[in-house]
């Protein structure tokens, strides 16, 4: 069974773009997010996935209904957080367009559940989705405003390039109703959009780096 660790890598990439932005050392910012990094075979954050050498059981119809509202509402708890303390326009319209979207994506997910009879499940996906979430609404709440734009950003890049692999990877392969699937494969289209879009904002932020750098100065001068 493949197993993803893309929860710990959300929470420890907005942690990373944090470190780059104040000068903070690597290894402490890995360290704020209290899971084991890429590659060490972690049970992801917060220590909700599976143990080292368990295969993961599949999600159920139920579980992964829980997944998709768990997704949306971070995805607005986090826009929530910056809306009114971001500096460029285009950044906030990308988090009132989070906001609303994922609004309007629970809605509509919330009446598919109820037509498919389903009752959503929590289980270990939800829960690094959700502890993943609330650590990057912690570092996004103690950001300085001057780089809020960047770190934000940066974890909108990540946060869908995971959304994207969970739903390719486990989510759809593991979905056992049409509806359901129908229902992940508009989520993956719409979360590749997002990605897209996220991507090209950070770009714009610094085609190199994705950090607006201040403009260096000779003192000597």
């Amino acid at each position: 069974m493949w197993r993803f660790d893309g929860a710990f890598r959300v929470a420890a990439a907005s942690c990373l773009a944090a470190a780059s932005l104040l000068g903070c050392d690597d290894d402490d910012a890995v360290a704020t997010t209290g899971g084991a990094g890429p590659g060490e075979g972690g049970a992801g954050v917060g220590g909700g996935g599976a143990e080292p050498g368990v295969e993961e059981v599949g999600l159920t119809d139920s579980e992964i209904a829980h997944v998709l509202v768990t997704a949306n509402e971070a995805e607005v708890a986090q826009a929530t957080v910056v809306i009114e303390r971001v500096r460029l326009p285009v950044v906030a319209a990308f988090a009132q367009e989070m906001i609303e979207r994922h609004t309007a994506a629970n809605e509509a997910l919330e009446r598919t559940i109820d037509d498919l009879g389903l009752d959503p499940k929590n289980n270990p996906v939800s829960f690094d989705l959700r502890t993943a979430s609330e650590q990057t609404i912690t570092l996004l709440g103690m950001t300085d405003d001057e780089i809020l734009d960047d770190v934000y950003m940066e974890s909108q890049v990540s946060t869908h390039e995971y959304l994207v692999s969970l739903i390719d990877f486990r989510l759809i392969v593991e979905a056992a109703d049409p509806t359901l699937v129908q229902v992940l494969e508009t989520t993956r289209a719409e979360a590749q959009a997002h990605l897209e879009e996220a991507q090209t904002i950070r770009e714009q932020l610094s085609p190199t780096t994705g950090t607006t750098m201040p403009p260096v100065t000779d003192e000597r001068r």
